[in-house]
Parts: C-alpha cells; sequence; structure tokens
C-alpha cells in the first residue's frame, strides 16, 4: 500500500474495478480462512453482492 493510496479519497471496487469516491463505497467485512477481508464496492456490485448472499441463505433455510 503506497502513501498515495492512503490520503486518495477514490478507491477502487473489488469486482468491476470502477473508480469511486472512498464516501460511497459499500465495504462488506468476509471472514476467511487467512483472517477478515473488508471488501470495498460500487452501489451496483453492493446490490448484487447482497442478493447472492439472501439467496444462499434462502437455500440455505430451505434444507433445514
Amino acid at each position: 500500500m503506497s502513501i498515495s493510496s492512503i490520503f486518495s479519497k477514490k478507491t477502487q471496487c473489488f469486482f468491476c474495478f470502477g473508480e469511486i469516491q472512498k464516501k460511497e463505497a459499500f465495504t462488506a467485512n468476509v471472514d476467511t480462512a487467512e483472517g477478515r477481508l473488508a471488501i470495498k464496492m460500487c452501489e451496483k456490485c453492493a446490490t448484487d453482492f447482497d442478493d447472492l448472499l439472501k439467496n444462499i441463505e434462502a437455500v440455505k433455510n430451505e434444507g433445514l
């Protein structure tokens, strides 16, 4: 990580690699085998990610 990226007002979406303002970015904290991962994403990708997780939960709950 460079010094310029720390002070930059923009960040990159994890999924579509689009450039977005840090204040407008959505963050998902995901626990992985290597530790917690903070994923920054744009609004469109965040909506898609949320829908995906809702569908996964629905499928998991159907099996109960």
